[in-house]
């Protein structure tokens, strides 16, 4: 079954194309996509081509950022159940909370998890988007993370932003002020795509909320996405989280489904693969789409998969692919899939 998300996500495309002189029509129908669903923000449109389109737009208007600029003008009241829920949120950590257990509501293609330390007061909102495809994802990550923090901004009245921002993807070429935009530092080529918050502003109580209306709504969101809940790619999802965290263990897969390794263990086998297997599946992929990045060296990919030396980088392709990364990568580049 295809991967799915609302079309309410590409709403902002046709007033930021419009004042370029271009049909978003046009770039929809190129992607195997009707146009009228622009105008259908509940339908559900297959997420592959969503992506392209947004890539495409880009690229076709010389808009670099045109993720950030979806994200500034998108209506958040759009956005579906959850931001109506965040706005009853009793906190933005409550708010972040929910956001990792409902985003597959959003797309099953997204998983998120919080990490927080109480050290240095920091709690940190880690976000993954998994494509059946490799492909450029860096408008939609700059869009998404960029909606998240505008989310939280909006609901904590401005009392909650952003200490730092991370993405993936290399540092682009245009001169935007990523910094500035985000009010934040700012990094590329990082291990994972994520948003840092205070942890003691992000736990402090928003203006009176009815706990009563939060917690009913909350449990119909819950059991909304429990009816189509995907175990397989749920658990796929989360194992490249912590793959890309630097914690892929057992234990810690385990926790995130509050449930004891052992028996665990059991629904994994009982699913079709044990856990080994599905991180090995995992890295793979995430391999090939980090091949898409020409600026993304060798050393730097095989540190992002968790290996300790590139050379166990070069065994695992050669055992994946039977070719070395660097023939690999010139042999895709040459057939044109990157």
């Amino acid at each position: 079954m295809a991967v799915t998300i609302r079309a309410s996500l590409l709403h902002p495309l046709r007033a930021i194309l419009g004042e370029e002189g271009v049909d978003v029509g046009r770039l929809l129908q190129a992607q195997g996509l009707d146009p009228a669903v622009i105008d259908q923000p509940d339908a559900r449109v297959p997420m592959l081509p969503v992506v392209a389109v947004i890539e495409a737009a880009a690229e076709c208007c010389h808009l670099p950022a045109l993720g950030l600029y979806m994200a500034e003008s998108r209506y958040l009241d759009d956005i579906g159940e959850y931001f109506a829920l965040a706005r009853m949120a009793p906190s933005v950590m409550h708010a972040l909370r929910d956001f990792c257990e409902l985003c597959p509501l959003l797309s099953p293609s997204l998983a998120a998890m919080l990490e927080r330390d109480e050290e240095n007061d920091r709690v940190t909102l880690c976000v993954e988007i998994s494509l059946a495809e490799p492909g450029r994802l860096v408008q939609f990550t700059e869009y998404l993370l960029a909606l998240v923090a505008r989310m939280m901004m909006t609901i904590s009245g401005q009392q909650v932003t952003p200490l730092a921002v991370s993405f993936r993807h290399s540092p682009p070429r245009h001169q935007l002020d990523y910094p500035r935009y985000f009010q934040a530092p700012v990094t590329f080529r990082h291990t994972v795509n994520c948003l840092e918050f205070n942890l003691t502003a992000a736990s402090a109580p928003l203006a009176v909320r009815s706990r009563h209306l939060y917690r009913r709504k909350r449990y119909l969101l819950l059991r909304s996405r429990q009816a189509s809940f995907d175990f397989a790619a749920d658990v796929q999802n989360h194992i490249r989280l912590l793959i890309l965290t630097g914690d892929c263990r057992l234990e810690r897969l385990a926790g995130l489904y509050q449930t004891g390794v052992r028996s665990f263990q059991r629904r994994l086998a009982r699913d079709g693969a044990g856990f080994s297997e599905r991180v090995d599946a995992v890295r793979r992929q995430l391999f090939v789409e980090m091949l898409h990045d020409s600026r993304l060296t060798l050393g730097v990919i095989s540190l992002h998969l968790g290996f300790a030396h590139q050379s166990t980088l070069q065994k695992a392709c050669l055992r994946w692919f039977g070719m070395t990364p660097r023939a690999l990568r010139k042999t895709r580049r040459d057939d044109g899939r990157f």
